[in-house]
């Protein structure tokens, strides 16, 4: 049984607002380089839902490295089958901060 990828409102949000400032400090090109960097890991995490590290903050959620500039943090409920995308993150702010 296929895995199910649920976006949160959160990761929506963070995800839209990464776009909005690439698309403000970059170019079109950089906006799509992004958005395949995070369906690629998307389709691995579909593959291999444990393939990323448990947070250090909550052991329930899994860190994924998009690139240097931003990670995403996801929860695998293999129960329900399900991928909820939690947020993305960008790693140049204190993780103490992140609020999922």
């Amino acid at each position: 049984m296929a895995l199910t990828i649920i976006w949160s409102p959160k990761s929506q949000k963070t995800f839209d607002k990464i776009i909005i400032y690439i698309l403000n400090h970059f170019t079109e090109r950089e906006v799509k380089k992004f958005i395949a960097e995070v369906n690629g890991k998307l389709e691995t995490i579909v593959s291999f839902p444990k393939a990323y590290p448990k947070s250090k903050q909550n052991k329930k959620l899994h860190h994924c490295v998009i690139n240097k500039f931003t990670s995403m943090v996801y929860r695998y409920e293999e129960e329900k089958q399900t991928i909820e995308i939690v947020l993305f993150w960008d790693n140049r702010t204190n993780p103490d901060k992140i609020k999922p």
